[in-house]
C-alpha cells in the first residue's frame, strides 16, 4: 500500500509521496498534434504532461498553457470537483505510481466547501484509472492506477498536524 498527498488548488496542483514532490499549474486543454517542440535543454520532461485518461487526450499544466487553443482553468469550486479533480489528480498520481499498486490518497478542501464536496471529491478519484503519458519524442507509457482510499481533511487540519507531530506521527509539540 502506497500513500500520496494531493492538493488540487485553483492555481497549482501539488503532490507528494513523502520523498518526491510535483507541482504544476491547475489547467488543461485538449491535446492536439504539436507542430514543433524544443526545450533547449531546460526541461527534464517532468513538466511535460501530454496525457490520455480513459480515452481522452489532454495537455496539462504548462504544456496546456503553451500549446492548447482552448485552456480550462477555474476559480469555481463546483467546476473544480466536477471537471478538474480526475484529470489533475490522475495526472499527478500516475507520475509516482502505476501497475495497479494500491494507493491511499490524502487531500483537503477549504472548510467552506468540505461538507458538501468531500465525498464527491473522494468518489471521483477512487478506483481504477488508465493513464497514458506521451513523451516529447512520441514514446508512450501506459499505467493502470488503483486508488484504494481517499481520505479528505479540512485544509487547516493538515497545518495543525504538521505543527504537532513528526513524520512518524509522534506528538513533538505539546504546547
Amino acid at each position: 500500500m502506497e500513500l500520496m498527498g494531493l492538493d488540487i488548488g485553483f492555481g497549482f496542483t501539488k503532490a507528494t509521496n513523502g520523498q518526491d514532490s510535483l507541482v504544476f499549474k491547475s489547467l488543461f486543454g485538449d491535446a492536439k498534434e504539436m507542430q514543433f517542440w524544443a526545450d533547449f535543454g531546460e526541461n527534464t520532461g517532468e513538466d511535460y504532461f501530454n496525457v490520455t485518461i480513459e480515452g481522452r487526450s489532454y495537455f496539462v499544466g504548462d504544456l496546456a498553457e503553451q500549446q492548447s487553443n482552448v485552456r480550462q482553468f477555474t476559480l469555481d469550486q463546483e467546476k473544480l470537483i466536477s471537471d478538474f479533480v480526475k484529470i489533475l489528480g490522475v495526472t499527478a498520481i500516475g507520475k509516482f505510481y502505476g501497475s495497479e499498486v494500491p494507493i491511499n490518497v490524502v487531500s483537503g478542501l477549504p472548510i467552506s466547501y468540505f461538507k458538501q464536496n468531500h465525498e464527491r471529491f473522494a468518489k471521483t478519484l477512487r478506483g481504477y484509472h488508465d493513464v497514458t503519458y506521451q513523451k516529447p519524442d512520441g514514446n508512450k507509457i501506459t499505467k493502470k492506477i488503483y486508488i484504494n482510499k481517499v481520505r479528505m481533511m479540512p485544509q487547516p487540519l493538515g497545518t495543525i498536524i504538521n505543527l504537532l507531530m513528526d513524520e512518524n506521527g509522534k506528538i513533538i509539540n505539546k504546547e
